[in-house]
């Protein structure tokens, strides 16, 4: 192999291990409730201002309102993230009526402070599909096999020598 063709391939090979890191350091650190937390996007609801397979990070707040879009936890036990379109407060108690800006309704039932994970800070378009993926076993399994095959390549590939006179 050509030196310069080695280095490419040297270059690309580093690139690709530090998305792999990337990606495993976003697994461990959505494992951990550090104030801010991950979700990928699942639907289209929230279109265009969310998409499919984007990434939120969502932080926690004392104080949520009308234009917000927050991440909650629906009568399913499923991740929403939607905007509220009002702020009831009914016998001292506060609730958030949401919906998805693509939806042509609000969602059904408000939603009660206690359901709500945080404020959506901001996202990354598209990084969330492979995440979502590496959140399954296998993708899990894959990532680990790519990251220590990547490696034993990189520390092999680096002690040959390109000199052939040797």
């Amino acid at each position: 192999m050509g030196s310069s063709l080695k280095r490419a391939v040297d270059i690309v090979s580093w690139m690709l291990l530090a998305i792999l890191m990337l990606f495993t350091l976003l697994l461990i650190l959505s494992a951990f409730n550090l104030g801010i937390r991950a979700f990928v996007v699942s639907s289209g609801s929230m279109s265009p201002a969310l998409r499919t397979g984007d990434l939120v990070f969502v932080r926690e707040s004392s104080k949520y309102q009308k234009g917000d879009i927050i991440t909650f936890i629906d009568s399913r036990n499923e991740y929403i993230s939607h905007r509220i379109v009002k702020v009831e407060k009914k016998e001292g108690k506060t609730s958030f009526v949401t919906k998805g800006d693509a939806n042509n309704s609000r969602d059904g039932s408000p939603v009660s402070p206690v359901n709500v994970m945080g404020r959506v800070s901001f996202s990354v378009p598209l990084i969330g599909i492979p995440i979502a993926f590496f959140h399954t076993r296998i993708g899990l399994s894959i990532l680990i096999v790519s990251i220590g095959a990547l490696l034993i390549w990189l520390i092999l590939a680096g002690g040959r020598s390109t000199d052939k006179r040797a």
